[in-house]
C-alpha cells in the first residue's frame, strides 16, 4: 500500500565462522553433490554487518502493475570487491524479500543496505560467505517477522537454497551435517579451548576441491567408507580431551596436492603443541587447537614469523548463535 505508514530500522550482527571438526566425504551423488557427514562447529571470529532497512511493511497485493520490489545495496570493508549482487548476502536479502512479499508483506520500493566488516578469510573453509548470507537472514527475520516476514523454521528452508553450510551458520553451535552438508544433528557443546587459525594467500572454492577429491578417489560414484567404523554423532563436547579422536578431513590430501602449504601448515601446527590440527572444510585454512591461551599464543608467535605469507588468526570455540545488537 503506498499510502501505508513507513518502517525504519537497523541492526548490527556478529556473523561467526565455523571449523569442521570432522569432514568425512561418502560419495559424489547424481546430482552433481556430494554425500558427507561433517562435525561443526562455530568460532568466536566473526564478521560483523550493519544491516538497515526501511519499507512500509504493510499487508498488501502488490502483484503485476504494482510497487517495485526493494532495492539490495551490500558493501564490504576491507573488501571492496566484494561488493554488490555478487556477495551471498546480496542473494540472502533478496530471497528473504521475495519470500516476504510472496506471504503479503508490502516491501515497497526502499532500500535494505548491508555493510559487512569483513574478518573472515575468504574462500578458506571457514564458512564466511555462509555466516554473512546466515546473519543476514537471521537480522532481516528480527525486524520484518514480526509484520509478517519468514521467521524460525522457514528461515532453514531459506537457508538451504543458499547453500550447504548456511543452514548450520543460522543454526550456529555444533553439529553433525549429513546430506549435501544441510540436514543437520545439534550437538551439545561447552567447548571454548583456543583455535589457532592459519590462512595461506591461496583461494579454493569448494566445487574446485570436491572436484580434486572427485579426481584422486578413483571411484568418485561409490563410498569410500563402507566398511570403515565412524565416529557416532552422540558426542557431548563438553572436554578438550575427545577433540584429537575426533579431527580428520578427508579433502586435505586433494587440496594439498594442489596447495602445498596446506600440509606445511598442519604438520607446523601440531608440531607446536596442538592437542590437534587439521584443515577445515574446503580449505585452505588450517587450525590447530590447544589447551590454554598461553599455549595458542607462543605458537602464534613462532609460526608468524615462520610462515611471513600467511594470515593468523587467534581464537576460540565458541558455541553461541548470531548476536544481535543495536536496534534502532
Amino acid at each position: 500500500m503506498p499510502g501505508g505508514p513507513r518502517f525504519a530500522g537497523s541492526l548490527h550482527v556478529a556473523a561467526r565462522a565455523k571449523v569442521n571438526l570432522r569432514l568425512e566425504v561418502v560419495r559424489r551423488r547424481a546430482d552433481g553433490f556430494h554425500d558427507v557427514r561433517t562435525l561443526m562447529h562455530t568460532l568466536a571470529l566473526s564478521d560483523r554487518l550493519e544491516i538497515q532497512v526501511s519499507t512500509s511493511a504493510l499487508p498488501g497485493c502488490s502483484g503485476p502493475g504494482g510497487r517495485p520490489g526493494p532495492d539490495v545495496q551490500v558493501d564490504c570493508i576491507p573488501r571492496l570487491d566484494l561488493a554488490g549482487t555478487a556477495n551471498l548476502a546480496h542473494r540472502a536479502a533478496s530471497l528473504y524479500l521475495q519470500a516476504a512479499a510472496a506471504r503479503g508483506l508490502d516491501v515497497g520500493a526502499d532500500v535494505v543496505s548491508i555493510l559487512i566488516r569483513k574478518q573472515i578469510p575468504v574462500a578458506a573453509g571457514l564458512g564466511g560467505g555462509s555466516a554473512d548470507a546466515a546473519a543476514t537472514l537471521r537480522a532481516l527475520s528480527a525486524l520484518l517477522g514480526p509484520r509478517g516476514g519468514p521467521a524460525g523454521a522457514e528461515l532453514i528452508s531459506l537457508a538451504r537454497l543458499l547453500g550447504s553450510d548456511v543452514p548450520f551458520c543460522l543454526a550456529g553451535g555444533a553439529a553433525w551435517a549429513t546430506g549435501k552438508g544441510d540436514e543437520l544433528e545439534t550437538v551439545e557443546s561447552t567447548l571454548s579451548l583456543p583455535v589457532l587459525i592459519a590462512a595461506p594467500q591461496a583461494a579454493v572454492s569448494s566445487g574446485a576441491a570436491y572436484a580434486w577429491w572427485d579426481e584422486s578417489a578413483g571411484d568418485p560414484g561409490g563410498s569410500r567408507f563402507q566398511q570403515e567404523e565412524t565416529v557416532s554423532p552422540k558426542y557431548m563436547l563438553q572436554a578438550g580431551s575427545i577433540v584429537p579422536g575426533l579431527i580428520r578431513n578427508d579433502l586435505r590430501p586433494a587440496v594439498a596436492g594442489r596447495v602445498p602449504a596446506v600440509d606445511e601448515l598442519t604438520a607446523a601446527l601440531r608440531g607446536s603443541g596442538a592437542l590437534a590440527g587439521e584443515m577445515s572444510g574446503s580449505g585452505p585454512a588450517v587450525y590447530g587447537v590447544y589447551r590454554s591461551l598461553a599455549g595458542a599464543s607462543m605458537a602464534a608467535e613462532l609460526l608468524a614469523a615462520r610462515f611471513t605469507g600467511t594470515t593468523w588468526f587467534l581464537t576460540r570455540f565458541d558455541p553461541r548463535l548470531d548476536e544481535i545488537w543495536g536496534r534502532d
